[in-house]
């Protein structure tokens, strides 16, 4: 029945359609995401928040980084990352850096780093201590000196 539509002259009807098909699969396919995320929380050695650390993410294949840094509850979330493989390095000031690698995202993943502890790091002081001495000029030979 349908051929017959057709064939008589029906062809805006398959127009129609063809248009309908043609504008709905690419649609589907802009729709679907090909890029993943990494996600992660960092904290100090007694699991208490460090807020404000950098998290620095590069990807192996093309050496793009992209950077994040830790909220209020130390989480952080980068996104919008093309499937690859990535390292990542945390630091926050007064505690020492930590680096990953070999991680691998796929698409449409959520990759989570977990807690990443980062300890203490030694702490660098530098004291200037710039200071004269006490002037001194000779005295007779029966006086005392400064």
């Amino acid at each position: 029945m349908w051929l017959n539509c057709v064939s008589r002259g029906s062809s805006g009807l398959v127009l129609g359609m063809a248009a309908i098909l043609l504008v709905a699969f690419p649609l589907a396919g802009v729709a679907q995401t090909v890029s993943g995320a990494i996600t992660g929380a960092v904290t100090d050695s007694s699991g208490l928040a460090i807020v404000g650390a950098n998290v620095t993410v590069t990807s192996d294949q093309t050496g793009a980084v992209r950077t994040a840094t830790t909220n209020e509850t130390s989480s952080f979330t980068i996104t919008a990352l093309p499937p690859g493989g990535y390292s990542f390095k945390v630091e926050s000031k007064g505690f020492s850096a930590l680096q990953r690698t070999g991680l691998t995202l796929s698409a449409n993943e959520r990759l989570s780093a977990g807690q990443i502890e980062l300890r203490v790091g030694a702490l660098t002081e530098t004291i200037t201590v710039a200071a004269q001495g006490l002037l001194c000029r000779p005295l007779p030979a029966n006086s005392r000196l400064c």
